[in-house]
């Protein structure tokens, strides 16, 4: 595999329909996180939602998308699903680079990847390292989870919204450059 892995129609329409119908519904309690950042040295904005452990767990649909997901990662230990959604600010903002999940020390696991669904078509990107991908709904992007990488707002659509998922590989390789 390579470093960085980009899937189009990563799900099924109706399996996908299901999933963006709920995150841009009224159920989600989005909560406002003022930095983008761990450390809130930057002040970019979002909300964000995290996943709880127990409905990734029993939830059919998310069992589903994992299942989905190993079909291209390999076997993964989930960490966190955190799901991010950028209101529309009128211009372009790009956040800062970063890496995720940073340890207690700033050092990030070497055998753990970053998943990146688009549940959103707009103008908004990921930058990974040096490559700009898209928001292209219904696209998955994966990538070794020590890679910088960093979201941007979009400015064509009310909102951007992203499924950030961490895993460690229990069926780890480095995944190619």
């Amino acid at each position: 595999m390579k470093s960085l892995q980009h899937i189009k129609d990563f799900l099924p329409k109706d399996k996908f329909q299901l999933l963006k119908n709920y995150f841009e519904g009224n159920e989600v309690n989005w909560n406002f996180q003022s930095s983008t950042l761990e450390d809130k040295s930057d002040k970019n904005y979002l909300f964000s939602h995290i996943v709880p452990q127990e409905e990734l767990t029993k939830n059919d649909n998310w069992k589903d998308l994992f299942n989905r997901l190993e079909e291209h990662t390999g076997k993964l230990k989930i960490d966190r699903v955190k799901v991010n959604l950028y209101p529309n600010q009128n211009k372009a903002v790009q956040h800062a680079f970063h890496c995720d999940p940073m340890l207690a020390d700033g050092s990030v696991p070497k055998n753990w990847i970053t998943a990146i669904v688009n549940l959103t078509t707009c103008n908004g990107y990921t930058i990974i390292d040096k490559d700009k991908i898209m928001s292209k709904e219904n696209e998955l992007i994966f990538f070794d989870a020590d890679t910088k990488h960093c979201g941007s707002v979009q400015t064509d659509t009310e909102t951007r919204i992203v499924i950030n998922i961490n895993g460690e590989k229990l069926t780890w390789q480095k995944l190619e450059t």
